[in-house]
């Protein structure tokens, strides 16, 4: 072998001992705590040559297997998480703190010598703790003032360790329909179930998902009885999978399951427990070294905590997604992360850094030549241009999105929302042709619900009142409850906008204090102020009011968007245009 190629090998192990460690420092950044631990056992490996390094515990009540906390693995893509307790033992035996050197020793998980050193930590009442720093070759005994630096720096890292600030207790009570601080008779049997499943999810993660084996019997077996009264609905089968997973220890399938429960109740609105199904994912993503799921996860769980109205701890979850994507080097992911970002911030009112970080996630879009990441960051534009309103520009993006978007699901969600925007905009005969073709080709039933009541309103801009009353009883006849408060508050709105339409203001009253009404229950921003806006209208108009006219055309040329339902119409049909 020349010298040449060795050098470059050599180029070449180095740089994926760095991608590994970015990759982990990223799936950790989320948790600034966890983060900082990473970085001092990377350091500890560069003072002392090693290639893992870990944080680990023993229960000391229970001190017959010791677990990984903390895992930094510069060889493997997936971090070597075994914890050989003979060590561990003889370092406890040593003191606090006490440095176990084994510069040649035979490693649990190889056939090969290597090299070992353990720090006991300390104990934190319940679990003794330790450094663990192994690498894959022999090496010189560590002299005396490698051992002072490394009891030194062990030191800080205890510190960190030991003395955590005071995590906020789970908040998903609520979601589940009770409320801990203002009980209501006893606990109905389904949420106490729920809330069983979801503090077996918090055990296993609090022992670093290796529960001692007599306990997870237990608690498997136990909540394998409740849940079998459970029958064969959505939901119920979610938390099965997540038992299941759990009990046979079965990561992958537990992070994927913690993921489509999140997923779920994400969709229903109860997204606290959304928070901490997708919290457990994301941790199992960690756990694995899986960067990408990880980043799909972050996003997730920066839509949430959007959703819920914590737009700090949603920017951090963002920026997370970002920082995971760039050590991929995914510009799709990135500018699809950028994109959720941006709505965070068009949430909270800070539309100039909206605007920047969409023109960034184009360019990184237009990079990619993602057709999703074109057309989620075409709708993100869309949606900015509409709230500045600059209908015409929206109208536009909106188009670009149906027409960059790949699958025929994502281009029905882009015509939705461009039907929404000519409804606004008092469009109806654009909005009715728009709504026809979603109609005509829609599947997915929460946007084909969308799609209906859409449809009944612009009946209603048309002043086709026999229409419009037969497109509700459409409607009505489809369980649309189901589809969430937001879609149910739009219904309400719609109607009051639809009688006021018509002229028929004492409906249309009852109708607007009504969105109202669910509005302010639900913490529905903008459908609280736009049921506001309706009832003012109407009061200050009193009996003299006068139904509204369509407005003139701010939305662009009819000519270009005829074309563009036309083209639409055809692809989705499969014809092309």
């Amino acid at each position: 072998m020349s010298t040449t190629t060795r050098v470059f090998e050599l180029d070449d192990h180095r740089g994926r001992r760095e991608d590994r460690l970015r990759k982990t420092l990223a799936l950790l950044a989320a948790d600034p705590r966890r983060a900082r631990l990473a970085s001092q056992l990377a350091d500890l490996m560069s003072r002392i040559g090693g290639d893992r390094a870990m944080l680990a515990w023993v229960d000391e009540f229970d001190a017959d297997q010791a677990r990984a906390h903390l895992v930094v693995d510069l060889i493997r893509d997936v971090p070597r998480r075994n914890v050989d307790l003979a060590p561990i033992t003889e370092a406890w035996d040593r003191g606090v703190p006490g440095v176990l050197d084994l510069p040649q020793v035979r490693l649990a998980d190889r056939s090969t010598q290597g090299s070992l050193a353990v720090v006991s930590l300390g104990s934190d009442g319940r679990r003794a703790w330790f450094a663990v720093i192994e690498g894959s070759y022999r090496r010189a005994p560590l002299g005396a003032e490698q051992i002072d630096m490394l009891t030194f720096r062990t030191g800080a890292l205890a510190g960190t360790l030991l003395h955590p600030e005071v995590g906020i207790a789970f908040d998903g009570w609520r979601s589940f329909g009770f409320d801990p601080e203002q009980p209501d008779g006893e606990i109905p049997e389904r949420i106490l179930v729920r809330l069983m499943v979801m503090r077996f999810l918090r055990a296993l993660v609090a022992d670093d998902f290796v529960m001692h084996a007599e306990e997870l019997e237990e608690r498997v077996d136990l909540l394998g009885d409740e849940l079998r009264g459970w029958g064969d609905d959505l939901e119920g089968a979610l938390w099965r999978r997540i038992v299941d997973a759990g009990g046979a220890g079965n990561l992958d399938a537990l992070g994927r399951a913690c993921l489509d429960l999140g997923e779920r109740l994400a969709h229903t609105g109860e997204l606290e427990s959304a928070i901490e199904a997708y919290g457990v994912a994301y941790e199992v993503a960690s756990v694995q070294g899986d960067a990408d799921r990880g980043g799909f996860v972050a996003r997730r769980l920066g839509r949430a905590h959007r959703n819920a109205g914590a737009w700090t701890e949603s920017e951090q979850w963002y920026r997370t997604s970002q920082e995971l994507a760039r050590v991929l080097g995914d510009a799709g992911a990135e500018a699809i992360t950028l994109d959720g970002l941006a709505s965070t911030q068009r949430v909270k009112g800070a539309l100039p850094a909206a605007r920047r970080t969409l023109a960034r996630a184009l360019e990184l879009a237009k990079v990619s030549r993602s057709g999703y990441a074109l057309g989620s960051v075409h709708q993100g534009l869309f949606t900015l241009s509409a709230i500045a309103g600059e209908r015409e520009r929206a109208v536009q993006h909106g188009w670009s999105a149906v027409e960059e978007y790949e699958t025929a699901q994502d281009q029905l969600r882009a015509l939705v929302s461009v039907a929404g925007l000519l409804l606004e905009s008092g469009q109806g005969e654009l909005a009715e042709r728009t709504y026809q073709v979603i109609l005509r080709h829609v599947e997915e039933p929460y946007y084909r619900l969308f799609a209906l009541d859409g449809f009944a309103h612009s009946a209603a801009l048309r002043g086709h009142r026999a229409e419009y009353l037969a497109r509700c009883e459409r409607l009505e006849a489809e369980d649309w409850r189901a589809a969430g408060p937001d879609f149910e508050g739009q219904v309400y709105l719609y109607r009051g906008r639809a009688w006021e339409a018509f002229g028929e203001f004492d409906r249309a009253r009852e109708w607007f204090a009504r969105a109202l009404d669910f509005a302010e229950t639900h913490r529905l921003t903008a459908t609280l102020f736009s049921a506001e806006e309706g009832l003012e209208r109407i009061e200050s108009a009193g009996s003299a009011a006068a139904a509204p006219q369509p407005a003139e055309s701010d939305v662009g040329s009819t000519e270009f968007i005829l074309d563009r339902i036309e083209r639409a119409d055809r692809r989705l049909a499969g014809v092309g245009g």
